[in-house]
């Protein structure tokens, strides 16, 4: 069952648009990631996911990480150097998929993959969706 919307659809849309322009994300980029769209929509629907003045995106967690400081949050960057990645994509292989993805959201979030690591699956979903604008 759909959680009730904290925001309508139509400012969902236009949150992510205004992302999405200012990310200079055009044409087949967005034709061919509808889904994921979609999904973005969805989150900020459901208030998991608000987009900041500053364009990054603020990631409410729907399962937060306990541990010995409860993580309730992401806040995933606007923009990424290319040397943050390609310092911490060392050592995962091109083939591996689920590696640079989790990657790219550590790099993103400023946070150690083990802690994406522990992400839930619904939680990482939305992260891995952002990440995929930055491919």
């Amino acid at each position: 069952m759909k959680e009730k919307a904290k925001v309508n659809r139509e400012t969902a849309v236009e949150e992510l648009n205004r992302w999405l322009d200012a990310k200079r994300i055009t044409g087949n980029k967005r034709k061919s990631n509808e889904d994921i769209e979609e999904e973005l929509i969805d989150a900020i629907e459901e208030g998991y996911l608000i987009l900041n003045d500053d364009f990054s995106f603020t990631q409410r967690l729907k399962f937060p990480i306990k541990g010995t400081t409860e993580i309730l949050e992401l806040k995933h960057a606007f923009r990424v150097k290319v040397g943050e990645l390609n310092a911490k994509l060392r050592g995962v292989k091109v083939d591996d998929i689920v590696g640079r993805v989790q990657t790219y959201v550590a790099v993103l979030t400023d946070q150690p993959k083990g802690i994406i690591g522990a992400l839930d699956t619904a939680d990482y979903s939305i992260a891995s969706s952002i990440a995929t604008y930055f491919f």
